[in-house]
């Protein structure tokens, strides 16, 4: 499986995992605006992706709506 961005960078997430997956960045890889995470299966099909996202406070760690 793999989490991909707007900017068609992708992550390849090869451990297993059930809930929440934390992943800190040693540098960006979301934009503050305008933004999209996409997850991908081995076949490249969208398993689940997020809404458009805005984030002009540099804490992507929020929930939508709060």
């Amino acid at each position: 499986m793999e989490l991909v961005n707007n900017d068609e960078q992708n992550i390849v997430l090869n451990q297993i995992f059930q809930g929440y997956l934390i992943i800190n960045f040693a540098n960006q890889w979301l934009d503050n605006s305008d933004e999209r995470v996409i997850l991908k299966d081995e076949e490249n099909n969208t398993i689940d992706e997020t809404f458009l996202l805005a984030d002009s406070k540099n804490d992507w760690s929020r929930l939508e709506g709060e």
